[in-house]
């Protein structure tokens, strides 16, 4: 009895380490995208300073 709830146990602990790892991997891969863009330039806007894009819709084709 006790051994099975120690196997249940670890086997409950892999599974939450398994899930934060594949997590923080997305986590990484999501800084590491956004990292690589074109950054945003920014405008004063009042008192706070935001992100300004060059062209914010894409043009049409014709």
């Amino acid at each position: 009895m006790l051994g099975g709830l120690t196997l249940l146990g670890l086997l409950l602990f892999l599974a939450l380490w398994c899930w934060n790892y594949k997590k923080q991997g997305k986590m990484r891969e999501m800084e590491r995208a956004g990292e690589s863009q074109e950054a945003l330039r920014m405008a004063q806007v009042e008192e706070t300073r935001e992100p300004t894009a060059i062209m914010t819709r894409r043009q049409p084709v014709i």
